[in-house]
Parts: C-alpha cells; structure tokens; sequence
C-alpha cells in the first residue's frame, strides 16, 4: 500500500497539466473584457510543464507571448505568433507570463492572458519585493494572496448569557483539511484491496 501510495504522489508531481485556456470560450475576443481569462486564470494553477492549448479561428487570431509592458500597453514590436489553432505552449520557466492577440484592436478589446508559472515541485516562488516601495508608507501587494485561516473578529462585542457569563465560541461546522486529508488516502488505498 505505501508503494502504491508513493507511486500515485510521484505521478502527480510529475504529472503536467494541459490548460485549454479559456476553457469553453476559447482565445477569441471575450465579451466581458479582459476580466474573462483572468478569472479563468485564477481558477488555474500552472506549473512548469504544464500546456497552454489556444483554440482560435486561424486567421482571425493568433497568440503571442509578449513582456509585461506590451501586455500593459497593448503595443507590439516584432513580436512572435502563432497563427495556426489549436497552438499548443510549453511553460518552461517560473514566474509570470503574458500572452495576447495581436490582430486588430483584439488585445485591448481584452483577449490577452497573464499567468503565474510555479516550479514543478509545488513550492511557491519567491516574492519579488522592491527595496523601496514606491508609495511612502505603502507595501506592495504580493502576486497572490496567502491562505488564511478563518479568526476572530475583535471588532464584535462579546455575547453575554442571560446569567452574566460569555459561552465559548462555536466549534467549526467544516473539517480542517490537514484532517481530512488522512482519511481521503485511507479511502484510496482501501478502495484498491
């Protein structure tokens, strides 16, 4: 059971991942702005060794990976594209990328895709903090927001029993997942006997 259960772990961290970006939509100018392939994006987690899948209309789209200023700007130089659909992208290499359609007015009609690359481990890269921020007296905001668990709210007034005392507070109606996760595997590894 434990070799089995190392080998499902090894195949999963191993394992790449192909994104049809957009899912049903596909790469095509989205009605609702840029806001459709960022949410899509955040339903995502990329990692090295993963595949982009651009599925368009050739010839009336393309994909192109593109700096972080032309991505901003919607302003192109040279770039390299892909005109043939579906165009199939390695991620290769950490950290963020963009890519966008460089036909017509398509970028700034929102058909452009930023994207958070992770190393193939699972860990989270390191954040990137300016020295000096850019706004005295303001952080930057990280690329993504940590996990957190839920907390008391000390801006709400204690409750108070008709008898004077403050009843503990209600035990979590939800498992955490580090205990529910024990489990889970239990139920694989029986489910295999």
């Amino acid at each position: 059971m434990f070799v089995m259960f190392s080998s499902i772990c090894f195949h999963n961290i191993m394992a790449q991942t192909s994104h049809v970006v957009g899912d049903a939509v596909g790469w095509t100018t989205p009605v609702g702005g840029e806001a459709v392939y960022a949410k899509w994006a955040s339903l995502q987690t990329f990692m090295v060794g993963d595949i982009l899948i651009f599925n368009f209309t050739s010839e009336k789209h393309n994909v192109a990976e593109v700096s972080a200023a032309a991505y901003n700007s919607c302003t192109f130089t040279n770039p390299t594209t892909v005109v043939n659909s579906p165009a199939s992208v390695t991620l290769t290499t950490t950290g963020n990328h963009f890519y966008v359609c460089t036909l017509a007015s398509h970028c700034k009609e929102g058909q452009k895709l930023s994207i958070n690359v992770f190393p193939p481990d699972g860990s989270t890269p390191a954040l990137k903090i300016p020295a000096t921020p850019e706004t005295p007296g303001i952080l930057p905001t990280p690329d993504f927001a940590p996990a957190s668990s839920p907390s008391f709210n000390p801006t709400m007034p204690p409750i108070v029993t008709s008898d004077g005392t403050t009843p503990p507070p209600p035990p979590s109606g939800a498992p955490s997942f580090t205990a529910m996760v024990p489990p889970i595997f239990l139920a694989i590894g029986f489910s295999f006997l």
